[in-house]
């Protein structure tokens, strides 16, 4: 939503609110406030001169318009389409595969089909995969991923800074942990559009991880990783209502993360109405776009990839048995 087209009567009579030169008959050029775009100006000077007067009314609207784009942007997720099977992408991250040459994500029914159709089993040895989009092959030798994915963060890809600022994060693919580092290419890689790279951002001011503790800035973040269709981020913001006792914002915020799959903003939905703070039909409505968005994201092949992970995972964690102790596959 653009937020600046948003005018009052007062705006429309191009007057300078200060010393009322201009008029819907002049040609003298005025400038809106660019926090409340209620009032226009012919200069800085007036602008100063006008603050002490204007400051409470700019800081309402601006509060205001700021609310309007909150809540009427990112009722999408920002992840796109699978582009194999053209689906929604899973909300759950784990249920997608990134090939970093491209750095394109698809979904893991897509890409143990692809196995199971290239190689005959969904199994294979990740040296022998080949990407579906330029079909290169993911090397053993983690230098040479680096580069690969280096390349990408020079040409200016803002996911690969994000997946880059990942590995330096948590010390993957032979990286050092660098935290710092992280924050650099996160950063970078917000200006550039990822919405992805906002949420990493929110959750280093957060914690105080590579930079030190900001909550402003990890607020900012947040609401723009919100605003991009980031679920978890959009719960997040929730919740942080409902801890200062803003139930009412919270409900908007979980109402819009419900709809776009996120199970637990759902739950809290639920919570909200068992304790009074949300209506039946707020849950009704919530439930209802749960399940459209649930049911846009499922297939067979993403049930069976499920299933297969989860299999795998018991086999990689060892058998429980019923006495607690953990027999080693």
């Amino acid at each position: 939503m653009d937020v600046k087209g948003i005018e009052s009567s007062s705006a429309a009579l191009d007057e300078c609110a200060n010393c009322g030169k201009g008029g819907n008959n002049s040609d003298f050029k005025l400038k809106k406030c660019n926090a409340c775009y209620l009032v226009k100006y012919c200069n800085v000077e007036c602008q100063k001169a006008h603050r002490p007067k204007h400051k409470k009314e700019c800081r309402k609207r601006a509060a205001e318009l700021k609310d309007i784009a909150l809540f009427s942007e990112g009722h999408n997720h920002h992840l796109e389409d699978c582009p194999m099977c053209l689906m929604p992408m899973p909300i759950d991250g784990q249920q997608s595969m990134l090939y970093f040459c491209c750095m394109k994500n698809i979904c893991t029914g897509c890409a143990l089909k692809k196995r199971s159709v290239e190689h005959g089993s969904a199994q294979v040895d990740i040296s022998k995969e080949a990407c579906p989009f330029c079909r290169s092959k993911i090397s053993k030798d983690q230098r040479k991923n680096i580069q690969i994915i280096q390349r990408r963060v020079d040409a200016g890809d803002p996911e690969a800074h994000v997946y880059l600022g990942d590995m330096y994060n948590e010390g993957k693919r032979g990286l050092p942990v660098d935290k710092t580092r992280a924050v650099k290419l996160w950063t970078e890689a917000a200006r550039l559009g990822s919405v992805s790279a906002h949420f990493q951002l929110y959750e280093a001011y957060n914690l105080g991880r590579g930079v030190d503790r900001n909550m402003k800035l990890a607020t900012h973040h947040a609401e723009m990783a919100a605003k991009g269709g980031h679920t978890i981020a959009r719960q997040n913001l929730g919740s942080d209502e409902a801890n200062h006792g803003n139930y009412k914002r919270a409900l908007k915020h979980w109402m819009i993360a419900a709809k776009i799959g996120c199970h637990t903003s759902l739950a809290n939905i639920l919570d909200l109405y068992k304790y009074g703070d949300a209506t039946k039909d707020d849950y009704a409505d919530a439930l209802t776009g749960f399940q459209k968005a649930d049911e846009e994201r499922t297939s067979p092949d993403r049930k069976s990839a499920v299933e297969m992970f989860k299999k795998m995972n018991r086999l990689m964690a060892g058998t429980v048995l019923s006495s607690g102790t953990v027999v080693k596959e």
